[in-house]
């Protein structure tokens, strides 16, 4: 389950029907951070910065997710995306 920094919520089904019509966009990978819950649990966070191919345009959102260990293979949970207004370091 994800809840998108558009505010809906979207499930693994949903989004790997749509991810064909989707259009590739670069995404740089800030604050990358790790915290262990427990033996087979992490919480993953970070700051995503999405921008237009001349760069003039730069959305900002934190990422969470949790990750669980299942079957021998670490597997996404949940994910979150909150927007932030600016960027900030």
């Amino acid at each position: 389950m994800e809840f998108g920094v558009s505010g809906r919520t979207f499930y693994k089904l949903q989004v790997v029907e749509e991810l064909p019509y989707s259009p590739a966009v670069p995404v740089i990978i800030e604050d990358f951070q790790v915290k262990v819950l427990a033996t087979d649990v992490v919480l993953a966070t970070y700051r995503a910065v999405k921008t237009n191919e001349s760069r003039e345009e730069m959305r900002n959102s934190l990422r969470s997710s949790i990750w669980k260990f299942i079957d021998g293979r670490w597997q996404m949970v949940f994910h979150q995306g909150t927007r932030t207004m600016e960027y900030c370091k």
